[in-house]
């Protein structure tokens, strides 16, 4: 039934995704019909026509060109143009699903939002306002803001913004089932697409037909409108929408029963155009060709489409995070800018306060008090301002802090869960290998993505995003340890010591598999012929910036004829390579009373 569902939600999500970009495509001849003057000149109208355009054609190059165009005109005092841009990269992001940057585009347009502007773009905010209250779940407040754009562009005569308020109450009821009123706005939206001559996005009433068959379980309509969808697509030249299309037909498919083979033909005509298609498109392609042949019990390929997914995975987070530390740059130099400039206003002001002054104390001293008390009071007016200013971009920079926080946080755990499921996949391959040894390989390589997965989670957990506090980590990661290969729980006992010491998460990683690899050594040969015993871990900060890692138990030590570094097990191999990481030193002593282990390291810059 999960995957049932998750196949619904992608045919829903992706139906909708070549609405967005229509609705993207058309806006500028709106512009021209909607809006009055705005101050905007012709050759910036007709340049936001060819972005607008460029979100069809080709959206990388869209991104580039919205933030070269922003650049340009960021010192400029027309803050209709500033918003109108703002509001097209919302748009964008929004075409890509990206809601996290899309809420920071709609954050920068209300920045720059006076009284002096344009009804139009007031409307336009709205009508984002409204969005952005339905990602974040408000739904009272998302369909309360949808009714009064739709009032409000309809009082104005503004056509396709009513449009679109019309088509997304439409989608608000249906999602809130009630599709009575649902239906009344779709049919509003279709009608007010029609009579502006905008046969495409009258065309996609044609996807929500084939979603609302698709629900009652009508699929042969269904898939006759996905149909219609596809060859629309390819017929206009949207590499995209038609890629999307295609993958919409396979997973409609995948879900009827008994029609998993032709879900495999559409999947493979997919794979044929995925350089043209949409990255989270190809994500989705892997997990449902994954799930195909886990129902074909092909579990091999499953595998390997399972693997794929991870990688995609991992190449969408790291555009994320591409965009998010742009997205930082970006908004940081522009309070800089907006600073200095308001400290060059404050420095004239000042300027011209000192000069008045001057000139009025020749006149008469009672003149020069009244005009002192004038302009003081004038001041304090302006300083006011400056400061109400102050505060409320300090207020956007908190917002979009806190939207970064939120995405690192994020970061951090699905590095964690992925890797929890590198570890669950060694388990399940373990369960089919008879080989002692391989299975002690696999076991001693789940523990040391274990390790690692718990430094993520530590990040996850805590409010600091780059660090660790050792005792913490150590605590939680020898717990695991002892679970694993402690056969004697009652009688080998453990003790830490680490004096309060946090370590950045590049210093971490290394440490911790360098004692993950020495504790597992200690349970498994220290004790062998012992009934009992202790091992000790200790970090200490030594001086000149260095740290000492030392591992000491009270077993039988090491064999005399036996050398531990020139050992060329894959356990010691692993420990020199990684102290090399360090640029550390390692020394150890053993001897009937036991064996002691020193690695003497700095930290890692980060």
């Amino acid at each position: 039934m999960l995957k049932q569902s998750h196949i619904i939600f992608s045919v829903l999500k992706r139906s909708l995704f070549v609405f967005f970009f229509l609705s993207s495509f058309f806006a500028y001849n709106q512009v021209k019909l909607d809006k009055k003057s705005d101050g905007i000149s012709h050759s910036n109208q007709l340049k936001i026509a060819k972005l607008h355009q460029l979100i069809v054609t080709d959206i990388d190059l869209a991104e580039n060109e919205i933030t070269d165009f922003k650049g340009e005109i960021q010192q400029s005092k027309n803050s209709n143009l500033i918003i109108e841009i703002s509001i097209l990269e919302a748009e964008m992001y929004r075409s890509r699903g990206d809601y996290i940057h899309m809420k920071l585009a709609y954050y920068e347009a209300l920045s720059w939002k006076t009284n002096q502007t344009h009804l139009y773009q007031k409307t336009l905010l709205k009508y984002l306002g409204a969005i952005n209250e339905g990602i974040k779940g408000n739904k009272i407040k998302q369909e309360k803001l949808l009714l009064e754009v739709n009032q409000l562009a309809k009082k104005n005569n503004y056509k396709f913004i009513e449009a679109k308020a019309n088509y997304s109450l439409g989608k608000f009821y249906s999602n809130e089932l009630n599709f009575k009123k649902a239906k009344l706005h779709l049919d509003n939206a279709y009608n007010s697409f029609n009579s502006l001559n905008y046969i495409d996005l009258s065309f996609e009433a044609q996807v929500n037909k084939g979603i609302n068959h698709f629900w009652e379980g009508n699929y042969d309509s269904a898939l006759y409108y996905f149909h219609i969808t596809k060859k629309y697509a390819f017929d206009n030249g949207l590499k995209k929408s038609y890629t999307n299309a295609i993958l919409n037909l396979g997973e409609a498919h995948l879900f009827i029963e008994g029609n998993s083979d032709s879900a495999k033909y559409y999947f493979d005509i997919f794979l044929k155009y995925k350089n043209e298609a949409d990255i989270r498109d190809i994500y989705h392609c892997y997990a449902n060709l994954e799930e195909y042949y886990n129902l074909k019990n092909n579990r091999e390929l499953a595998y390997q489409y399972s693997k794929m997914m991870i990688q995609v995975d991992y190449q969408i987070k790291d555009k994320m995070l591409f965009q998010t530390n742009s997205e930082i740059d970006r908004v940081y130099k522009r309070l800089q800018n907006e600073k200095k400039l308001t400290e060059d206003r404050n420095h004239e002001n000042k300027l011209k306060i000192i000069f008045g002054l001057c000139g009025i104390f020749l006149l008469l001293v009672l003149i020069i008090i009244l005009f002192v008390l004038k302009q003081k009071s004038k001041t304090n007016r302006v300083l006011h301002m400056f400061n109400d200013e102050i505060v409320k971009q300090k207020n956007v920079i908190n917002n979009t802090l806190k939207e970064k926080e939120l995405l690192l946080k994020e970061i951090h755990h699905r590095v964690k869960n992925n890797l929890q499921i590198i570890s669950s996949l060694l388990s399940l391959q373990s369960n089919n290998i008879d080989n002692e040894k391989a299975e002690l390989a696999i076991k001693q390589s789940k523990e040391r993505i274990q390790a690692i997965a718990l430094i993520h989670q530590k990040l996850y957990l805590d409010t600091s995003f780059a660090s660790i506090e050792m005792n913490d980590y150590l605590t939680d990661l020898i717990k695991q340890l002892n679970d694993s290969y402690n056969e004697k729980q009652d009688k080998i006992k453990i003790t830490l010591k680490t004096n309060q010491i946090v370590l950045n998460i590049d210093t971490v990683v290394p440490l911790g598999l360098i004692i993950c690899e020495l504790v597992t050594n200690a349970f498994k040969y220290a004790f062998t012929n012992k009934s009992d015993g202790t091992i000790k871990l200790e970090i200490c900060k030594l001086e000149q910036d260095f740290y000492q890692l030392k591992i000491k138990d009270n077993g039988e030590g090491m064999n005399s004829d036996f050398s531990f570094l020139e050992s060329h097990t894959l356990g010691v191999e692993i420990i020199t390579a990684l102290t090399e990481q360090l640029d550390g030193d390692i020394s150890y002593k053993s001897d009937e009373n036991g064996t002691s282990i020193k690695i003497k390291f700095k930290e890692v810059n980060a």
